[in-house]
This record gives structure tokens, sequence and C-alpha cells, in this order.
């Protein structure tokens, strides 16, 4: 009875790698799966963003943005008021100029007025003169 059994198990066996028969469906290959790039997940979001007219939570991103990246270059606390933040801007050290920090301040309020699409990317152009 044992070896019957196991003649008959090798012979479906048998019969099952004949036919290609697979324990369930093909599995997709890893490489086929397409994922997003970075890059088109800031594209939609900034989509989304101007189809709802979000200049605001833009235009406060930027800011805050501008702040981190001064702050860390002149080692400046990032959560201070922007008045503060120029006046200690100006007291840490003399590598910006003047009109530098001028620009900053103008900048801050530019981006804290709900500019306009054209206005907050005029601002955001400056921010990147600025910091480089």
């Amino acid at each position: 009875m044992g070896q019957a059994t196991l003649l008959l198990m090798a012979l479906v066996l048998l019969y099952l790698l004949l036919q290609g028969w697979r324990l369930g469906p093909a599995l997709p290959v890893p490489a086929a799966r397409r994922r997003r790039e970075a890059a088109e997940y800031v594209e939609a979001m900034a989509g989304l963003q101007r189809r709802a007219r979000q200049q605001a939570a833009v235009a406060a991103h930027f800011k805050q943005r501008l702040k981190v990246r001064l702050g860390r270059t002149h080692q400046l606390r990032t959560d201070l008021a922007d008045a503060e933040f120029v006046a200690q801007l100006r007291s840490a050290n003399r590598q910006l100029s003047d009109e530098q920090i001028n620009a900053v301040a103008r900048l801050f309020q530019t981006l804290e007025s709900n500019p306009s699409e054209n206005q907050l990317i005029q601002a955001v152009r400056e921010m990147d003169e600025i910091v480089s």
C-alpha cells in the first residue's frame, strides 16, 4: 500500500511537471513595476496647488526654506520672527552685504503678503540668488 501511494505521488508530480503547471500564477518581475520618480511627485503637487490657488502655502514653504538655508549658513535660529531674524542676520557676521540683507527683508515681506504667481516666481529667483 505504501509503495503504491509513493508511485501514485511520483506519477502525479511527473504529470504536473510535464504539463508545466506551477503552484499559483506567475509573479511579475520586480523590474516590470515602474516606480514614480521624485520629480513626478513634485510636478503633481505643484499642479494641484496651482489649480487650488494655494500661493500662500507655497509662499510660506519658500519663506521657511529661505530661513533654514540662511540659518544653517550663519548659525541662526529659524523659529524667530522675521524682523528678529533679519536683525540677528545683520549682527551675525558680515558675509552678506547690507543690500543683500535688505533684499532678504523685502523677500520676507513679499512672501508674507500672499503674492501672485508671477511675484512668487520672482521672489524665488531672488531667493536663489541671495543664497548662492
